[in-house]
């Protein structure tokens, strides 16, 4: 068709192996002024292999981060924007992926506590690690949850960025809330009842 054609072609070779190349043709006149097709093949068969390596571990990744129990957050490490959020956290705290992304961690009101201001997140970066094992957030329709909270600093294709994890834990802290009191009203009916009182073993 008198055009340059460029394709991706897997060719089968000598030694039996199939190999990847780019192949690349096009019309030309020869010494004679005759026309003839002139081709290069470009063999990018380990680039190619890592293009799809790459691709198989994004795919995985993509699954866990949808599919995780937990609530993820993704910051841009250097200004603080949230450039990811999965299922889990919009389920959990009521915001849309829109009032999520590409806002600064400090302007949704949950986290102020946490993110009061730029000056704030700025230690979260120097600090490189943060834990809370029993932080208080507010749902987008004003419930208060208990969650813990965990982010970490590391390079995703040479930039920083922050993952936030935000595990709900308000059935935990209830439970364990309901048997402290049970356990104290237990042990003040022990100490006042007039009544001889001991706990023995199935033995006796």
């Amino acid at each position: 068709n008198e055009r340059p054609e460029i394709i991706e072609l897997d060719i089968l070779a000598k030694d039996n192996l199939i190999k990847t190349v780019l192949w690349n043709s096009t019309n030309i006149f020869d010494a004679e002024g005759k026309k003839v097709v002139a081709t290069v093949a470009q063999d990018i068969t380990l680039r190619k292999n890592s293009e799809d390596a790459l691709s198989i571990l994004e795919t995985r990744y993509r699954r866990l981060f949808e599919s995780a129990k937990d609530g993820i957050l993704i910051l841009d490490a250097d200004t603080g924007k949230i450039v990811d959020v999965n299922p889990f956290l919009i389920e959990l705290l009521g915001y849309s992926k829109t009032e999520f992304t590409e806002k600064f961690i400090w302007e949704i009101g949950t986290f102020r506590d946490i993110f009061e201001n730029k000056e704030k997140f700025i230690e979260l970066q120097q600090e490189e690690y943060v834990r809370y094992d029993n932080l208080p957030l507010k749902t987008s329709g004003g419930h208060n949850i208990s969650v813990e909270f965990v982010s970490n600093v590391y390079m995703v294709n040479n930039k920083k960025v922050i993952q936030c994890n935000i595990r709900d834990i308000t059935e935990r802290k209830k439970a364990e809330h309901d048997l402290i009191v049970s356990e104290t009203r237990l042990r003040t009916l022990v100490q006042t009842i007039p009544d001889l009182i001991w706990v023995k073993d199935m033995e006796g």
